[in-house]
């Protein structure tokens, strides 16, 4: 041992032999192992500065941090370990999915409804009339019609085909003009004129002295073509008899 080291051995045991009533009382060992714990702390790992955790989060989303294992439970998300569970959830997804099918259906069907309404607000609409009088067209629409034809059609359930071979001029809103010119065809004969009156009455309302009949079994289908002034071409399809008219079809062609 040399000088210095045997020095500073014998200033320590000489030090420990005068204290050492106050070094092993109650005092002494608290101060050591208050010393021990300091030391501890300070040359500790997780002391250290750069041991530190740290993360970065984006906006809107949710960070745990923790020093050790983790376990995450999400309420109704987690697939369910009962197979009886497993098939009432895909079960209850086929059923949701089958209500949004059909909710997406209904409001197609909607949106198809108002586009039809759309076109009768804004476009000629023209149809075939009878009054005690006259046999007439009007245009209910609210655009100009052009070009409007009348399709052969059966009159009554014998087979007599009728015709309206005269022209009819362009109708504005609300406009109409009756049809002087009647043709019927039979058995390959063709009737017109006055001749026609009697036959073309199916279509006319009944004179109040006359009763019309309980049951109705024919009423003639007619249909009617025009067109807007842009060219675009419609058709009105209605059945007529005994003055009372009902639209079967319409739309564009």
């Amino acid at each position: 041992m040399s000088g210095i080291e045997e020095t500073w051995y014998t200033v320590v045991v000489n030090w420990l032999i005068k204290n050492k009533e106050w070094i092993f009382s109650g005092i002494g060992v608290a101060a050591i192992a208050a010393i021990i714990a300091i030391t501890k702390k300070l040359f500790s790992p997780s002391s250290s500065v750069g041991w530190a955790q740290k993360q970065k989060a984006g906006r809107g989303s949710h960070n745990l941090q923790v020093g050790g294992d983790i376990n995450i439970t999400v309420k109704g998300k987690n697939p369910p370990d009962d197979p009886a569970a497993l098939l009432n959830a895909q079960a209850k997804a086929k059923h949701e999915e089958r209500l949004f099918h059909k909710q997406k259906l209904r409001e197609q069907e909607l949106q198809a409804q108002q586009q039809k309404q759309n076109e009768l607000r804004f476009r000629p609409f023209v149809i075939l009339e009878a009054t005690h009088e006259n046999l007439q067209v009007r245009n209910i629409g609210d655009d100009t019609a052009i070009n409007i034809k009348i399709g052969d059609f059966q009159l009554n359930s014998m087979g007599m085909t009728a015709n309206f071979p005269g022209s009819v001029p362009p109708l504005g809103k609300g406009e109409c003009t009756p049809l002087k010119e009647k043709k019927l065809l039979v058995g390959g004969e063709i009737i017109q004129g006055s001749h026609t009156d009697l036959w073309f009455s199916i279509l006319k309302p009944l004179r109040t002295r006359i009763a019309k009949p309980a049951k109705i079994d024919f009423r003639p289908e007619i249909t009617v073509e025009f067109q807007d002034i842009k060219g675009q071409r419609y058709f009105v399809k209605e059945r007529l008899a005994y003055g009372e008219m009902e639209v079967v079809d319409s739309g564009m062609l």
